[in-house]
């Protein structure tokens, strides 16, 4: 996926900021890559790629601030219209927590593992809960400045991109259009563990036994409990 977002981005910078040309270039690199897409409903863009230098950054090229537009708004010109470009915002990670949001953002750098986590409210929300559950409160902002504490939630994290029972597949999915499931506190951590899993599965298209899966997350969130106790 960098390698396509690199060959989109470098071969964007060589076209003319002009209609026939940008839709051009879409063709060009639909001929590319090919029409293969995980999910019918989702169009897959071809306008995305790095909008930053350093090659860390995902955006829409077509946007006015975007390298080489020099401030014209050619979003009119993709699948979708400007309209849409201009007014959509992420209801996965609008509907999470104040305090998921203010962790993840501080905590994740990787802008594929982003894309896979802040679409997954479920998954942000069980995994905090369990934590919260084990620990008897609320995960704060400390967890981003302890190194261990810190290392192992991006450790759990990134289940999404590489979860040891799914080893070997290279199939990715976003989650954000599944419907949510609003746990009760109350619920104890297997009842958390039995809904996580699936979230994990539907990431890779496989299925964990609960067991497996169970014995992964409980020795993970154990690890976290006592790094986060015994914390600054």
């Amino acid at each position: 996926m960098h390698e396509r977002l690199t060959q989109r981005t470098s071969l964007f910078r060589t076209v003319q900021r002009g209609p026939d040309a940008i839709q051009d270039f879409g063709q060009t690199v639909r001929a590319l890559e090919g029409n293969h897409n995980l999910d019918s409903e989702i169009h897959v863009c071809p306008y995305v790629g790095f909008v930053d230098g350093r090659h860390a950054c995902i955006g829409c090229m077509l946007h006015p601030v975007a390298p080489g537009n020099e401030g014209k708004d050619l979003r009119g010109l993709c699948y979708y219209g400007s309209l849409a470009c201009k007014t959509f915002y992420c209801d996965s990670w609008r509907s999470l927590p104040l305090h998921c949001q203010s962790i993840l953002a501080d905590l994740i750098d990787d802008w594929h593992l982003w894309g896979l986590v802040a679409t997954d409210r479920d998954f942000v929300v069980l995994l905090f809960s369990l934590l919260e559950n084990m620990l008897g409160c609320s995960i704060d902002d400390r967890v981003t400045r302890d190194t261990k504490t810190k290392s192992l939630l991006i450790t759990m994290l990134n289940w999404k991109d590489s979860w040891p029972p799914a080893h070997g597949y290279l199939q990715r999915k976003s989650r954000y259009y599944v419907s949510p499931q609003f746990m009760k506190p109350e619920q104890d951590p297997n009842t958390i563990i039995i809904a996580l899993i699936p979230c994990i599965d539907f990431t890779y298209g496989t299925s964990t036994s609960f067991s497996d899966g169970a014995h992964i997350i409980r020795s993970a969130a154990h690890n976290f409990i006592e790094a986060y106790r015994s914390g600054p």
